[in-house]
């Protein structure tokens, strides 16, 4: 398992909104500092487009979830 970050927004905000905000985004990632410096972290910097992020968050939901009901795993 790795763990991972995402920028979300919520329902309904303009598509131009989104695109600017990804642009900003991946343009910081791409950065020299902040890459360095997330790097030196351990963390790798995996810039996607907005579709991108929305079907591997899905993949990941459906993958969690389904592994978690079928070993009946609670929240305690």
């Amino acid at each position: 398992m790795t763990g991972w970050y995402a920028f979300l927004a919520p329902a309904g905000i303009h598509r131009a909104v989104i695109a600017r905000l990804n642009a900003e985004i991946t343009g910081a990632l791409d950065f020299p500092p902040v890459r360095e410096k997330l790097l030196a972290l351990g963390a790798e910097p995996w810039p996607t487009s907005p579709q991108q992020a929305q079907v591997f968050i899905s993949a990941e939901v459906t993958r969690w979830g389904t592994l978690i009901k079928s070993a009946r795993i609670r929240a305690e």
